[in-house]
This record gives C-alpha cells, sequence and structure tokens, in this order.
C-alpha cells in the first residue's frame, strides 16, 4: 500500500475514533535541551476529545491521541523514536550497531546488504 493511501486510512481512522465528541484539548510540549548528557529534541502533542452531555456534565467517556518525535544525540550514537498512542518505530544507532525498528520499512533505490544469513 502506497504512503498516501495509508495517510488517508489513518486519517480515516481518526475521523471514527473521535467523531462522538464535541470538546477537544490540545496540549503541545516542545523541548530542546543541551547539557553534559548529550543534545535533546522533543515535540509531543496530546489531544483529548470529550463529550459534554446537555445538562452540562462531561460524559464518563474519552478519547485521546497521543504523538510525541524525540531526538537524542550523545557521544555514544543517535536515537531517535516516533510514538503515536501504543505505536512506536525507533532508529537507533552507535558506532556498531544500526537498529530500524517499525511496523513496515519502506527502502527506495539500490540495496546493497554484504553479510546476509543463509
Amino acid at each position: 500500500m502506497n504512503q498516501n493511501k495509508q495517510d488517508l486510512l489513518e486519517e480515516l481512522a481518526n475521523k471514527l475514533a473521535t467523531e462522538q465528541f464535541n470538546q477537544k484539548m490540545t496540549v503541545i510540549d516542545n523541548r530542546f535541551t543541551i547539557n553534559e548528557q548529550g543534545i535533546n529534541a522533543a515535540a509531543k502533542k496530546t489531544e483529548v476529545y470529550t463529550k459534554t452531555q446537555a445538562d452540562g456534565q462531561f460524559a464518563t467517556g474519552s478519547y485521546v491521541r497521543a504523538m510525541e518525535t524525540r531526538l537524542q544525540l550523545t557521544e555514544k550514537g543517535v536515537s531517535i523514536p516516533v510514538k503515536e498512542n501504543d505505536v512506536i518505530a525507533a532508529i537507533n544507532m552507535s558506532k556498531e550497531n544500526i537498529k530500524l525498528n517499525a511496523t513496515r520499512i519502506d527502502l527506495v533505490g539500490k540495496v546493497n546488504a554484504e553479510r546476509l544469513p543463509k
């Protein structure tokens, strides 16, 4: 499935999950830190959907959508996790290892692999 179709399906799923709610609160938390431990950048957005009943009381149900991306640089390596709710993709790189962790990994262009297990 190409990326445009996947993006449309994700947007449709989000609309279906939130259509029953009539109020939305968004909290954005962006940070950039440089200290002796390294360089850290983070972007986090949390959307909370709730419903106010006719009598002005909040309903008991709600829907929370949390999105977060971090970039961590140290003298030993790089870490980039991307998270939406409970779905996480990450790239971790050190001098001896690169780890890609994702539900789907798309490699575009020529890919060379020198040592594959038989």
